[in-house]
This record gives structure tokens, sequence and C-alpha cells, in this order.
């Protein structure tokens, strides 16, 4: 019994993002026009990449099976996706706006598969 629970509380913990769901937030077109204004750098992207995508999208953001593969995405869609949080997506827009823009262009340069 002790052996199921711990699979199902591991199955869990690796779907969380399916599971809980999130409505799509409207976009803030205004912190999305300030986030597209700036430049972003893909090798300060890479850690907070890392600490904030990679748990669903995969190491090179081919996805998993708790997100969709976004390196083919172009940097406008990515900083759309990450504002809005579409279907179980969580939204990033706590994040400062640079940051933002930092995980949009090293996810862009990442080869697509």
């Amino acid at each position: 019994m002790s052996r199921v629970l711990a699979v199902a509380a591991l199955l869990v913990g690796l779907t969380g993002c399916l599971l809980t769901p999130h409505s799509d937030t409207p976009l803030d077109t205004g912190l999305y026009a300030e986030v597209m204004a700036l430049s972003g750098d893909p090798v300060a992207g890479e850690e907070p990449y890392e600490a904030n995508c990679r748990r669903c999208h995969g190491r090179e953001a081919t996805g998993t099976l708790r997100g969709v593969p976004i390196a083919s995405y172009d940097v406008d869609e990515i900083v759309e996706v990450m504002l809005t949080g579409p279907g179980h997506m969580p939204t990033f827009d706590d994040l400062e706006p640079q940051v933002v823009a930092d995980i949009a262009a090293y996810v862009n340069s990442l080869e697509p598969q």
C-alpha cells in the first residue's frame, strides 16, 4: 500500500503543471510592449530558463510530458506565452521585464529539434 502511495505522490509531483489548471490571463499589452522593447540576452536567459521553464519544457525546450516544445517559437510568441500562461501553464508576469526578454532570447537561440 505504501508503495502505491509513493508512486502516486511521485506522479502528482511530476505532473504538477498538468494537474493545476491556470486560466488564460489577458495579455498586459503595456508589459508586453515593455519586454519587446528590450534586447534580450540569451546568455543571461539560460539561468532563469533553467529555474523557471526547464521543468516543463525540457533542457533544450523540446518539450516533456508536462510542457509543449517551444524551441521553434519566435521571441514575440515566447513573451506572450510567458505573460499569459495559456492552458495549464502558470504566468511569469512577476519576473522583471529584462528577465522575460532574456529567457525569450535564450529559447529563441536554441535549435528546434
